[in-house]
């Protein structure tokens, strides 16, 4: 709750969001959960006018005419964001990340625009993102689980009518989240729920993140490594095993880089550095509750 206290105070003054770097997203797999009464509240704050609907599908290179009426929006406001992949997020980073933007407002020449304001989004599914190589796209997305369905009988048709009875009280509580962001340096609170789920998306999503993340460790020494064919290899096998869709061996190669993993040439071979598998032991160390003297000496000799 603190978080989205930070980034509605955040919103709603005339703060530079773009510090931020980051899109809040409002995410349950069932509805009524409150989200879209949230997106409801800002908008009875700043009125339509300073708010803009552009789904992320629709942020692309073809997208200047619409992108156009950005500059006197504080809100893109996504309160339809669907499931499908998008195959372009280039726009989506630049818009999030302080970037400039080309936009082509109506009868007027185009021209670079960064945009200052925040970005909300609510959907019961979250998209897939194409062309990301490494997790930067996962970056900029503060998830929200919005884990608690309202039962249909304690739902209050006429709830935004009352909270637009209690607009002060509210702007009061936005106030000080965004005066709390401003002394932690416009860092959102940290939460583990958020942390979880943004985790859990990637993996979904990334499978040589998720690849790494199950079977190997990422350290600092450059002597560490796993030969190039090897690891492709076995990452192609696992994705089969897990009926999961391995990227081409070019994606497999970037991937590893942005995890950290660049290729180097040893010896006349190609190694992934900074890598190396998990004991066996390490592995299974959570499924077993109670080890016999044995059983320690065998998993940490």
């Amino acid at each position: 709750m603190r978080i989205i206290q930070e980034y509605m105070g955040a919103v709603l003054s005339n703060s530079d969001m773009s510090r931020l770097k980051l899109a809040l997203v409002l995410f349950s797999l069932l509805g009524n959960s409150g989200k879209t009464q949230l997106l409801n509240l800002l908008g009875l704050f700043l009125g339509t006018e300073r708010i803009i609907n552009i789904p992320i599908q629709q942020m692309n290179e073809n997208s200047k005419f619409t992108l156009g009426s950005l500059p006197d929006k504080r809100l893109i406001s996504i309160g339809d964001q669907t499931g499908s992949e998008i195959q372009d997020s280039a726009i989506f980073k630049q818009l999030t990340g302080g970037d400039p933007v080309k936009i082509e407002p109506k009868g007027k020449q185009p021209y670079s625009f960064i945009f200052r304001g925040g970005i909300i989004i609510a959907c019961n599914n979250l998209p897939g993102f194409r062309d990301d190589k490494g997790g930067h796209v996962f970056e900029r997305l503060c998830i929200i689980p919005c884990e608690h369905t309202i039962p249909k009988e304690q739902r209050d048709n006429a709830l935004l009518n009352k909270m637009s009875k209690e607009l002060d009280a509210i702007f009061n509580w936005c106030l000080e989240g965004v005066q709390r962001l401003i002394k932690n340096d416009f860092r959102l609170t940290k939460s583990k729920a958020c942390n979880e789920a943004r985790e859990e998306y990637r993996s979904t999503l990334d499978t040589v993140h998720h690849y790494l993340k199950e079977n190997y460790l990422i350290t600092d020494n450059k002597m560490d490594m796993i030969p190039k064919a090897k690891l492709e290899e076995d990452y192609i096998k696992w994705c089969s095993a897990n009926t999961l869709t391995a990227v081409s061996k070019r994606n497999i190669k970037d991937r590893m880089e942005k995890n950290g993993c660049p290729v180097t040439k040893y010896y006349g071979n190609y190694y992934y550095r900074y890598i190396k598998e998990k004991e066996e032991g390490f592995k299974n160390i959570t499924e077993k509750k109670d080890y016999t003297s044995e059983q320690m000496k065998m998993i940490f000799g």
